[in-house]
Parts: structure tokens; C-alpha cells; sequence
């Protein structure tokens, strides 16, 4: 007598018929069926802990039954903020800039029908960071592979926005300019980050000047950041003349 091995759920019967009313009367099995089967498998023979753990998971399942009438409470807090909105008098930019007053993103632009009208760069960057942010290196970087792998030795630019070069490939010259500046605003803020939380600046020394060069950021740029970042303590300064101490806010 020889076994040979067979596929649980392949009905092997040489007779269609016999197959097709097997097939019929099994039936497919539903994922509710199962589920079932698996929770009175479970409460029969499981363990304590795997009965929480099956308890927790189906209480997690968000199902429709349990949202109850979830669009017209919304649809009910919506109408409630128009209407405080209209008797306040304010009108539909206001009220997105007070429900964005929370949130670490600047309010949108509600009429846009793109990213870039959403978000306009005067919103994203700073005014005094953004008259200091120099894009011409980075555009020549994504002209020419020599100038691109001289950004990359020197570490002028954040290796992360080198990465993303190819955002620069562009036919729109507008588009192209916007994104430099928002790569180099960002190239900026990498570069602070990676530098320590305390900052030393020895005034006698080179002060900012020196500061900026080892971050690789040019000098008016660096000031405006280290207001946004950092605030100056005072206590080495009485211990050690002639040094500001810049800690990370």
C-alpha cells in the first residue's frame, strides 16, 4: 500500500458530477466564518493570553455598525462653524488662518488649484532667511556632473538635497528657481541640525564668521536661523569673556 500526499480543500474524484455537488455543498467559506470558527477555537482551547489578545484585536476593528451617524455630526459641526464663522463676520481665508494657528504649517491659499499657489514661498520661508539663500551653485550642480561633485566634496550643500538634483530638470525656469530655493532652504536647516545643540562662539576668534564657515552656510544666512533655532545664554559669557554661548531652543 503506498500514501501519496493530497492538497487539503482539491477535491480528487475522477467524477465531475460527484465534484461539482462536493464543491456545492461545502460551499465557500466567508472571512466572518472564519473568524468566527477561529474565536470559538480560541475560547475553547486558547490561553488566557490569547484570548485578551483576540478580544483587543476585534475591539480595534473600526466596522460601520459602530460609527453611528458619523457624516451628519460632522455635516452638524461644519454648519455650527459657518455659522459662527458669519455672525463673527469673518470670512473663508480668515477662518482657515485661525484653524491653521495650531498647526506647525502656514495657512493655504484656499483658491489654489496647484502646490505652489497653495503654499507660497513667502509663507514657507522666512523673509530675512530667504533674501539670504543662494541658488546659483545648486543650479550650476544640476547643469553639470563636475559641479555637482564638487557641491558633494566641499559639503556647501546638505547630501540629502544632492539626492534630489533631479528636481532641478525642469523646462519651467519659474519652477526650477522656486524649488532651488526651497532645496537650499532646506540644505540649511540639515546643516543646523547636524550641528551640536550648544554653540561655542569665540568673538575674538573669527565669532559668526567662523561658525558659518564650518557649517558651510554663508554668514548672513546663519544670523537669521540662529534667531529662529537658538537663543544666547549668558552664563559663560560671565565665566569666559569674549564667548557667546548659542543654545538650541
Amino acid at each position: 500500500m503506498r500514501m501519496e500526499p493530497r492538497l487539503p480543500g482539491l477535491n480528487y474524484s475522477t467524477d465531475a458530477s460527484q465534484a461539482a455537488g462536493a464543491e456545492e455543498e461545502e460551499g465557500p467559506e466567508t472571512r466572518e466564518q472564519r473568524l468566527a470558527a477561529n474565536k470559538k477555537l480560541v475560547d475553547s482551547f486558547g490561553s488566557t493570553r490569547r484570548r485578551r489578545q483576540l478580544t483587543a484585536r476585534e475591539e480595534g476593528v473600526v466596522r460601520v455598525e459602530k460609527l453611528g451617524d458619523a457624516a451628519g455630526t460632522l455635516s452638524d459641526l461644519l454648519t455650527q462653524v459657518a455659522s459662527d464663522a458669519a455672525a463673527q463676520g469673518l470670512t473663508k481665508q480668515q477662518v482657515a488662518a485661525a484653524a491653521t494657528d495650531v498647526r506647525l504649517l502656514p495657512p493655504y491659499v484656499l483658491d489654489a488649484s496647484s502646490p505652489e499657489e497653495a503654499y507660497p514661498l513667502s509663507t514657507l520661508i522666512p523673509p530675512d532667511v530667504g533674501a539670504a539663500l543662494r541658488i546659483g551653485k545648486l543650479l550650476g550642480a544640476a547643469e553639470s556632473a563636475e559641479s555637482l561633485q564638487t557641491l558633494r566634496e566641499k559639503k556647501w550643500v546638505h547630501e540629502a538635497v544632492l539626492d534630489r538634483i533631479v528636481l532641478l530638470k525642469d523646462p519651467d525656469a519659474a519652477q526650477v528657481k522656486r524649488r532651488a530655493r526651497l532645496l537650499m532652504f532646506l540644505s540649511a536647516l540639515l546643516q543646523l541640525k547636524a550641528a551640536r545643540p550648544n554653540l561655542a562662539v569665540d568673538l575674538a576668534d573669527g565669532g559668526l564668521e567662523r561658525l558659518a564657515r564650518s557649517l558651510h552656510l554663508n554668514n548672513d544666512l546663519l544670523e537669521p536661523l540662529l534667531t529662529l533655532f537658538y537663543h544666547t545664554s549668558k552664563t559663560l559669557a560671565d565665566v569666559l569673556p569674549g564667548i557667546k554661548l548659542i543654545k538650541r531652543k
